[in-house]
């Protein structure tokens, strides 16, 4: 560019006087505030230094420096753009996640079918947003911006388009899952299978999945045919598993049905015994009673209840009073821990059976009284029963044996009565024995066994004593009964009994202090196949059920019914947990304890525990529901903690959706 003369130090100027120098070749004066400004106008300043330069080297220089600033205003607004085109792209990324977050919120419980919908919806909702936020890039970010949001536009739509297909295909397949269901509960079995072929037809299971549900329902199917047939007609049941009604069972399957049938038949014939008593007191004769029972009441019951009819008579001192001193020896040996099938229980009762009416009431009140101290109380027999009873036993044997006198009785057969006033005397002098013997130990409780023999020689005489091998008391090993050998009872034929239940039932306060009786416990929940944890699949455990109603939950126990009866309360003295007895359960040992407990606390486990039996409600008082049970729990002690099984099955349904 053309420089003024006028602008070139020391030049000289038009119509002025010529500049001359002082000395060969001598450099013009820059002051330090004339050099200052040239560097700051990034003129090089050497063009000024040494002799004059000429006009057109100045120029280039200055021309230089108006280049730098130039480039330098140019790489400034180029990285402002730059910043803003980040940001740009920042916030449109930012609104992207914010808009495919209320999408989501949005489907939640929303059908599968207008997910896709619903995204395209919020998305035009928001395209002004992103159309403001990217206007404000520059044109090639803007390009590359709009090319990034188409992309993801299809993607996100493609998404929500699956994933929606997908939640309307698992809707549809849980509806119709829904729908077997309901039709399995309603005996529909046709529609099940039905539904299951429709499912798969239309996509909703794979082969594979509706092969499973077949076998699974055709399972389920035949354990409800095989639970009416126990439950209806236990009877038939061992015929229709041999001729194959249920179809093919394992043959652990089919003892497992023919022991559930087998033990339905007792508790039916036991239930029917009661109902016959019953009956009988309400003024039935015997033809009514077994017409109305049919074979609930087994011959041997019915026999029975004709010696109850006749027990309106005077009472025989030969054939009575022997029975009542053995009746006194038995009751005075019973303890009902060692009786879980009621056996003696019922051999007792029998005899007492025999008996005139007011002696009926009178010993089977002692007996009831003995067997609710002892079994719902948890008591021990007292240490003067067990004696009276062993030294009861043994007289009866040295009668047998001849060695205290005449017996009225056949040798052969001990039941048979020879001689009708040796039998009343025999019998009215082991009354009398047993009288000395109990008076004898209510005045020395603290008897050393020494005592106890030395007490029996005294009263049966020494040489009868000569033949006693009885000394202190071990429990009986001789066969249950004593001498009278008539013990063909429930027990010859299989038919537990009923135990009586009294309402002297002791208080929370008053079995507290007591040691409780250790048994073996086991547990149980919910099946895998409900989202349980046990390997065990029970239907009515699978559904929620105990034996008594859909009240499955911590404090519920399953047991064996001939040890416990249903409705029996338990605690344990070590945590102050409660426990009822309301579901059953058919482990080999009749003595285990089954503890329900939800999944997330179960344990494949058997120990001992240490229950007491602290109450009994009737078993059709039993709570139907959870609620109900911890209800009922809290009033004998702490009600066990955790869901109920229902509530469990609510989450794990919730939990597969």
């Amino acid at each position: 560019m053309p420089v003024r003369l006028a602008e070139i130090p020391n030049a000289p100027q038009a119509g002025g006087q010529p500049i001359t120098s002082n000395g060969p070749g001598a450099a013009p004066d820059i002051s330090s505030a004339a050099r200052s400004s040239l560097l700051q106008s990034s003129v090089d300043i050497n063009a000024f230094s040494g002799p004059a330069q000429a006009a057109q080297s100045v120029g280039e220089a200055i021309a230089v420096a108006g280049h730098r600033v130039g480039a330098a205003m140019t790489d400034f607004a180029q990285k402002r753009q730059n910043i803003q085109d980040m940001t740009a792209d920042n916030q449109v990324d930012a609104e992207w996640a914010a808009l495919t977050a209320d999408v989501t919120a949005q489907t939640q419980g929303k059908p599968g079918d207008q997910w896709q919908g619903i995204f395209e919806k919020a998305y035009q909702e928001k395209a002004p947003n992103f159309n403001a936020l990217i206007a404000t890039a520059s044109p090639e970010a803007q390009a590359r911006i709009r090319g990034m949001m188409g992309t993801r536009y299809a993607t996100t739509l493609g998404q929500f388009k699956v994933t929606g297909l997908q939640k309307a295909l698992s809707d549809s397949k849980d509806i119709n899952d829904a729908a077997i269901e309901r039709a399995f509960q309603a005996g529909d079995y046709e529609t099940v299978h039905t539904k299951i072929i429709e499912g798969e037809k239309n996509g909703l299971y794979t082969q594979g999945d509706a092969e499973k549900k077949r076998v699974y329902y055709d399972g389920r199917q035949q354990d409800d045919l095989l639970q009416t047939a126990v439950l209806t007609n236990p009877r038939a049941v061992p015929e229709m598993v041999k001729k194959g009604v249920f179809g093919e069972l394992p043959d652990a399957k089919k003892a497992e049905v023919i022991y559930r049938a087998d033990r339905a038949v007792k508790i039916d014939e036991s239930e029917a015994w009661n109902e016959a008593q019953n009956m009988q007191a309400e003024g039935m004769t015997l033809d009514a009673i077994k017409k109305t029972l049919g074979d609930r009441l087994p011959e041997r019951r019915a026999a029975l209840l004709q010696k109850r009819a006749m027990a309106v008579r005077p009472y025989d001192p030969a054939t009575d009073g022997p029975m009542v001193a053995e009746i006194q020896t038995l009751i005075r040996g019973y303890n009902g821990k060692d009786d879980p099938k009621n056996d003696q229980y019922n051999q007792i009762d029998e005899r007492i059976s025999t008996l005139p009416k007011e002696y009926q009431d009178r010993y089977r009140t002692e007996l009831n009284q003995k067997w609710n101290k002892t079994w719902v109380n948890g008591e021990e027999n007292p240490m003067k029963d067990k004696q009276l009873a062993q030294w009861g036993n043994e007289f009866e044997r040295l009668s047998k044996a001849g060695y205290l006198g005449p017996t009225g009785r056949d040798k052969k057969s001990w039941e048979k009565v020879d001689d009708m006033a040796a039998s009343a005397a025999w019998g009215q002098k082991y009354q009398d024995f047993q009288n000395q013997m109990a008076d004898w130990a209510t005045k020395n409780p603290q008897a050393s066994p020494e005592e106890w023999r030395k007490k029996f020689a005294e009263i049966v005489g020494p040489e009868a004593a000569k033949h006693s091998t009885q000394s202190f008391m071990p429990q009986p090993t001789q066969e249950f009964g004593g001498g009278w050998n008539r013990h063909a009872s429930a027990v010859n034929y299989g038919i537990p009994m009923s135990r009586p239940i009294f309402p002297n039932v002791p208080s929370v306060a008053d079995v507290q202090n007591k040691v409780g009786v250790k048994v073996p416990s086991t547990y149980y929940t919910l099946g895998k196949s409900v989202g349980g944890t046990d390997e065990t699949q029970d239907t009515w455990t699978n559904k929620g059920y105990s034996a008594k109603g859909e009240n499955l939950t911590p404090g519920v126990v399953a047991v064996n019914t001939d040890k416990y009866p249903l409705g029996t309360i338990f605690r344990d003295p070590a945590t102050g947990e409660a426990f009822i007895a309301s579901d059953k359960h058919g482990n080999a040992d009749p003595n285990v304890i089954d503890f329900y407990t939800p999944p997330s606390q179960y344990q494949a486990k058997k120990e001992d525990r240490t229950l007491q039996v602290v109450g009994k409600v009737a078993e059709k008082d039993i709570p139907k529901d959870a609620e109900g049970i911890r209800s009922l729990l809290a009033k004998y002690g702490t009600v066990p903690p955790g869901e109920s099984a229902k509530e469990s099955l609510a989450k794990s349904k919730l939990a597969s959706k």
